[in-house]
């Protein structure tokens, strides 16, 4: 189940359609809203399938009644796809979601397939682009394109499904498989990988926190890495804070939450390591962990009621510059220190 659904929220799977047609969905949902919920809409590899799905009541006392709804006529084209679910308003909780078969499409489909990243060995210098796992239905035509690359490649024939590719080089490589027919249309690409080993280097880059960034202390810090493989798959990603390995993480997400032992700057760098071994360094990125300033004055005399003496109070401030006290407390005389830009006030003095 999925709850406290908000406004702008999404949800994605990855779907393997094993047979092209109309699906119906059944799905679970409670909405403790007297207005009810939603609506929120079906995308196919970010194309909307369905209109927008509103959610009716299902109590006015809790948000665990749950009931059934059904939406038809869903298009799917077989084969591995991205199925994403966006909420334009929340007020409701989503359960077991299940699509059946309904009917055959009744429109001709295409959906290109250009076949698997892979490396080229050195000094092999041509390839086979194969695009044989396209499904169409009805008369198709292909074209081959390079997007881009080291080299300019030739090809034997760009209007076959399956062409060979010469004088590559060191580097990679980006081509494009557009096939389409009188009615539809589609493109898929694929990367070639060219070096002396077969293996390219994973990528990695930190997505939190921002570089420059700063915390006060304390604070947990979301360490979090984009990684990828073009010809593989990344394995195990490690942190390091100041060149000492913070943790090392070897399963998805690659993320953790950090909590810096002491206050100061930071040098973050993280390490992808691919199936093969292969290792990348992301780019350093720097944060500071700054000290909470304190400041704590003793008295004995409050608007209501009084302190025994000794009770201490603690008031924090935060200053970009030096400020006049009476900025802050314009009935009082209060002391800015310089060391620690704390204000001292005396209690009987706070107005």
């Amino acid at each position: 189940m999925v709850g406290w659904i908000d406004s702008g929220e999404w949800l994605e799977y990855t779907v393997d359609v094993q047979q092209s047609g109309y699906y119906n969905l059944n799905f679970r949902y409670a909405s403790g809203n007297a207005n009810g919920g939603g609506p929120f809409r079906i995308l196919l590899d970010g194309k909307e399938i369905s209109n927008a799905i509103n959610i009716s009541s299902t109590s006015t006392t809790n948000w665990s009644t749950f009931k059934t709804a059904q939406v038809t006529n869903l298009p799917f084209v077989e084969g591995d796809h991205i199925l994403r679910l966006e909420f334009d308003y929340g007020e409701f909780n989503l359960g077991k979601m299940e699509f059946s078969f309904d009917r055959d499409l009744d429109y001709e489909y295409i959906v290109a397939d250009a076949g698997q990243n892979r490396s080229i060995i050195l000094p092999e210098s041509s390839a086979v682009l194969d695009g044989s796992n396209t499904v169409a239905t009805g008369t198709v035509n292909y074209q081959w394109s390079q997007i881009y690359g080291p080299s300019v490649v030739s090809f034997e024939n760009e209007n076959l499904v399956t062409t060979t590719v010469n004088n590559l080089e060191k580097g990679v490589y980006k081509f494009r498989l557009a096939v389409s027919s009188s009615s539809a249309s589609d493109y898929d690409e694929v990367i070639l990988a060219v070096n002396e080993t077969g293996n390219q280097p994973p990528a990695i880059t930190f997505v939190s926190p921002s570089d420059q960034s700063t915390f006060k202390e304390g604070e947990s810090i979301l360490l979090k890495t984009r990684v990828s493989d073009l010809d593989g798959s990344v394995n195990q990603v490690n942190f390091y804070e100041n060149g000492n390995l913070i943790q090392e993480l070897t399963t998805a997400p690659f993320e953790i939450d950090w909590a810096p032992g002491e206050n100061g700057d930071y040098t973050l760098t993280a390490i992808a390591v691919d199936d093969q071994g292969l290792e990348t360094q992301s780019d350093p990125i720097s944060i500071t962990v700054e000290t909470i300033k304190q400041c704590v004055s003793s008295g004995s005399n409050a608007q209501q009621g009084s302190f025994s003496i000794g009770y201490k109070a603690t008031i924090e401030a935060e200053f970009t510059s030096r400020q006049p006290c009476q900025k802050l407390w314009p009935a009082c005389h209060a002391r800015i220190s310089s060391e620690t830009n704390c204000v001292t006030v005396p209690l009987s003095e706070i107005t």
